[in-house]
């Protein structure tokens, strides 16, 4: 999974740009979901932007206000809502949130306070009146097809998100960790690396697992395969062969 933040103050076209996004995703065959820091009412502004999400192609929208979310469930702030979402989408947009300062675009002409510079991966303007760069940062303006195509390219270059155990084998906590990742792409979580030993693809592609589902995996397969006659070990592989519905006819 990869993680993008929308960062930025009200009317700045987070939302939009969010939207734009999630369809992009949804075009190229990948889940994608969405956490949203609400400052209104969860019944009224905060579920409007959620079914926006999820027309727009989200598999789900947290919608989080102080900490619940918009099912009145506790949760333990941002770091809970992204383990939530590990595992079960390719990227995840995170918007608002500005104190997490996580690789981020930063959405309309407010001024960038200068201890959140560090993460910053763009800035994003909703209209297309051009801007001098305050600090040479990359620029996009307007939702058109060359704003979209650089930030598909700013998602391409995004480095995998970390565990989510905030373990502390790396020295800090996932955020932490994912920011240092952004300048040094050849970090690994130490969580992963160790603990990559099953890997699932559906039709070519790869999914992301995390450690514990890994495990679930590894230790369900080798407790039914180690009983059949013939069982070595070493690698398993097993392969799948699910027919569509055009296929059966």
């Amino acid at each position: 999974m990869k993680l993008l933040q929308l960062a930025g103050y009200k009317k700045s076209g987070k939302t939009a740009l969010a939207e734009a996004l999630i369809a992009r995703a949804v075009k190229r065959e990948e889940s994608c979901a969405v956490i949203k820091n609400i400052h209104g009412e969860l019944d009224l502004t905060g579920k409007d932007d959620g079914e926006r999400f999820l027309k727009a192609g989200a598999k789900t929208a947290f919608l989080h206000r102080k900490g619940l979310t918009d099912t009145l469930s506790r949760t333990g702030g941002l770091m809970d809502l992204v383990r939530r979402a590990l595992g079960s989408c390719d990227l995840l947009l995170v918007e608002g949130f500005k104190e997490a300062a996580l690789p981020r675009i930063w959405c309309g002409s407010g001024e960038i306070p200068q201890e959140e510079r560090e993460a910053l991966l763009a800035r994003f303007f909703l209209d297309a009146s051009r801007r001098e760069p305050g600090g040479g940062e990359l620029c996009l303006y307007a939702l058109g097809e060359d704003t979209l195509e650089a930030v598909d390219r700013i998602i391409d270059s995004l480095p995998p998100f970390p565990a989510g155990l905030d373990c502390g084998l790396c020295g800090t906590d996932c955020f932490g960790f994912y920011r240092k990742c952004i300048k040094n792409r050849d970090m690994r979580c130490p969580v992963q690396e160790g603990e990559k030993s099953v890997t699932l693809s559906v039709n070519g592609k790869e999914l992301s697992l995390t450690p514990f589902v890994q495990s679930l995996f590894r230790e369900t397969v080798k407790g039914f395969v180690r009983e059949l006659k013939g069982y070595e070990n070493g690698s398993i592989e097993i392969i799948i062969h699910h027919q569509t519905k055009e296929e059966k006819k």
